[in-house]
């Protein structure tokens, strides 16, 4: 097997990435390009990524049925499923537009009750500094 590296910004924790969660994602790449054929073959002309995704997002909140099987919500991977849909979206765009997001464009993060990026940032700050 290929080793992959995969660099970090300098002075970033290692505990904001999952190797686990990554080698997963390759893991899943590799017994899909066994089981279905390369991802150009099919992708965007014949599968389409993003309600794949969505089909497995739902699974991974909600739950359902999946051939005739009661699917609990919280199955992780699916996690691993959903972010390999959206990487071959990125691959294999079903639209051909991209750039770059900054701040300005970003959504941000959604919080649990009570919880801003503000207060986040505000948070993150006093730790660096040692407060």
């Amino acid at each position: 097997m290929e080793n992959i590296n995969i660099k970090i910004m300098p002075g970033v924790p290692e505990t904001e990435t999952s190797p686990k969660f990554l080698q997963g994602m390759a893991s899943a790449m590799g017994v899909s390009f066994f089981k279905y054929g390369a991802v150009n073959d099919a992708y965007p002309s014949k599968v389409n990524a993003l309600e794949s995704l969505l089909v497995r997002l739902n699974l991974y909140r909600i739950g359902g049925v999946v051939k005739g099987k009661k699917i609990e919500p919280g199955n992780r991977d699916y996690l691993i499923d959903i972010a390999n849909f959206a990487m071959i979206e990125f691959m294999a765009p079903s639209r051909q537009q991209y750039s770059a997001n900054d701040d300005k464009d970003s959504p941000g993060r959604e919080f649990h009750q009570g919880t801003s990026d503000a207060e986040n940032l505000t948070e993150y700050q006093k730790k660096q500094r040692g407060l």
